[in-house]
């Protein structure tokens, strides 16, 4: 990067790529896997996954791959994409046919986070130039706290920011069907994406990004797909009622004020005051800025992008959204790196000639101040930091006692046994599709229940778990204790009494 040209105008493209570049990425990307999935090990040895991970995905896969249901939403009955239309889970299965474990559905979101620094390594040196900042910016994304909120929810939204960032990368680089890739990629993991692309193809095409019929064509893929998705959504048949299906969520953390896409853009358009209000006053915009290290600020036309998912976001009334917490800032991450991106390209080209190498290593010093800092912040899952809060020697002890009785009671090799287990001691059991509810309409299907009689199953109200621990633990209850380790309980059907004793 050789600073602004004396006629004003923006060079026309960058140099060609050092040969080493593309590898590097790779190895570091490589490097990051084996960080994020040994810090995912440790949060399944804290006991900390759990959730959608254990009791949507993971049985859901498992029993898909057992042929027990065809991607059936495990609490609803109804088909999951009813709910959600995530393409990927069809690849996956085939990684549950090979394997059928937990760590195969969160070994691809770790690599796939991972795998985001080199369309972003990439991005960087073509506003750059500068192999000091390339390296600087993918360290800081792997230690940025939203990436690690990101890896800690162990959530599929992790699948997104690849692509994202290879779709900004091969429209701007004039890749035609590299775009088409990206944007397909994007499109096999969530039914919002659709959206996105169509407000970042106006906006690519305002901008001039690239290849008019590259961006609209990328459009016409969005546009599609958002049609397909919502006759998808539609016509599948709901044997499990109106439960958690199509857009449930809007009622849920908008406060009521609609129950459709078009009723909330309805709402939206009424009541501007309250978006404005809830957008403008939200101190999450801080958070994001930071998260961009300030730099982003400089990069404003791909800030431009956070402007709609942050109104769906930002006016919600429920914190979830409006805090981002856990995974929820994935719609504002890509751009956000994208504006990182061009904003240090463009505070590069605004810089005299003869002061761009020093330029170069100011900002290299800036993003690693940042980068120290992101370490020991707090992430947007439970205040966590790179790592789940350590555990005591003794919680510890109980933790790896548990998943021990859990693996005893419950073994791999008998996958038609099944466990109605508590909430923490899900991701212990084997397979998916041994786990069930702790619910007491199933306890007729299970031969298992395990619990853990210090604390409440998350997922069942005090009320319901103080009862079912009544009826379980009930002499002639026809469950007997088999085992206890400090709490944890496993126990097992009593055999009945042959007639007439």
């Amino acid at each position: 990067m050789t600073g602004q040209p004396a006629d004003g105008l923006v060079p026309a493209g960058p140099a060609p790529a050092p040969r080493a570049l593309l590898p590097g990425l790779t190895a570091f990307a490589l490097l990051l896997f084996a960080l994020f999935h040994l810090g995912t090990w440790q949060q399944y040895l804290d006991g900390q996954v759990r959730g959608d991970a254990v009791q949507t995905f993971d049985m859901m896969l498992s029993r898909f791959v057992a042929g027990e249901a065809h991607l059936e939403h495990p609490r609803t009955g109804n088909h999951f994409f009813t709910n959600h239309v995530m393409l990927w889970l069809y690849p996956a299965a085939v990684l549950y046919w090979i394997r059928d474990d937990l760590f195969m559905y969160l070994a691809p979101l770790n690599l796939a986070l991972a795998l985001s620094v080199v369309p972003l390594g990439l991005l960087v040196w073509r506003k750059t130039e500068s192999m000091a900042l390339v390296w600087a910016v993918t360290v800081f994304f792997g230690v940025n706290t939203l990436t690690a909120s990101l890896r800690q929810s162990v959530h599929p939204e992790s699948l997104l920011i690849a692509p994202w960032l290879g779709l900004f990368l091969a429209v701007e680089a004039r890749r035609h069907w590299w775009a088409i890739a990206c944007a397909a990629a994007i499109l096999m993991v969530k039914e919002d994406q659709p959206l996105w692309l169509l407000v970042y193809t106006v906006w690519a095409l305002l901008f001039g990004r690239g290849e008019r019929r590259t961006i609209l064509a990328v459009g016409a893929l969005g546009g599609v797909a958002l049609v397909v998705f919502g006759l998808l959504q539609a016509m599948l048949p709901r044997p499990g009622g109106d439960v958690e299906v199509g857009f449930f969520w809007i009622e849920e953390r908008y406060g009521g004020v609609a129950d459709s896409p078009w009723g909330l853009a309805w709402w939206f358009l009424t009541n501007p005051q309250v978006v404005l209000d809830r957008m403008i006053l939200n101190p999450m915009w801080l958070y994001v800025a930071f998260c961009g290290a300030f730099v982003c600020l400089y990069g404003w036309r791909p800030l431009l992008l956070l402007v709609p998912p942050a109104v769906l976001l930002f006016s919600a009334e429920a914190e979830i959204f409006a805090r981002l917490y856990y995974y929820y800032a994935y719609p504002l991450y890509p751009p956000l790196l994208y504006a990182l991106s061009e904003g240090i390209g463009s505070i590069l080209r605004r810089t005299p000639a003869e002061w761009v190498p020093r330029a170069n290593w100011l900002l290299v010093g800036w993003l690693a101040i940042f980068g120290v800092v992101h370490l020991w912040m707090p992430t947007r899952v439970e205040g966590w930091r790179q790592w789940p809060p350590a555990l005591t020697l003794a919680e510890r002890a109980r933790l790896d006692a548990a998943r021990e009785l859990v693996q005893d009671t419950v073994p791999r090799d008998r996958p038609e046994l099944r466990a109605a287990t508590h909430y923490d001691l899900g991701a212990f059991v084997p397979r998916g599709r041994q786990v069930l509810f702790l619910a007491e309409e199933e306890l007729e299907h299970a031969g298992v229940v395990l619990l853990d009689a210090r604390r409440r199953s998350l997922d069942v109200s005090m009320e319901e778990y103080t009862r079912l621990l009544d009826h379980l633990l009930r002499p002639g209850s026809g469950w007997r204790v088999t085992r206890e380790i400090d709490g944890i309980m496993a126990l097992e059907r009593e055999e009945a009494a042959p007639d007439g004793e």
